[in-house]
């Protein structure tokens, strides 16, 4: 009987502390599982935030890409608009030349035609 007492207080001890080691196992799961949950919610929260960056990374890059082509545009009409004006000057000066070839002319025949008229008086 002594015996059988010894074994049930043996069973019980070893059931008290297997009950122990369960009850602290899950309490361990239980905050890790906790802790797990947190560390997702964080990731979901720089992940959101990642993306938002490459959104706005994108956005700029597009708005780069768009003010590189208006600059090409620009550039392309800059250098018309020169060629235009240069070639507007020469004519320019052209015409100023014809002007002044056609005011030496028109100087001439007049003292040409002043002359005859002095001599047919």
């Amino acid at each position: 009987m002594q015996r059988s007492t010894e074994l049930e207080s043996s069973h019980e001890t070893l059931t008290r502390d297997l009950d122990l080691k369960i009850q602290e196992a899950i309490s361990n799961f239980t905050n890790r599982d906790t802790e797990a949950k947190v560390l997702y919610e964080k990731a979901q929260v720089l992940e959101n935030e990642v993306n938002g960056y490459q959104e706005q990374f994108a956005s700029h890059m597009n708005t780069i890409t768009e003010w590189t082509e208006n600059h090409s545009k620009v550039s392309e009409l800059h250098s018309t608009v020169e060629a235009l004006v240069s070639e507007a000057e020469t004519r320019l000066e052209e015409v100023v030349l014809k002007c002044n070839l056609s005011d030496l002319e028109a100087k001439d025949l007049h003292e040409k035609n002043g002359v005859r008229k002095h001599r047919q008086f």
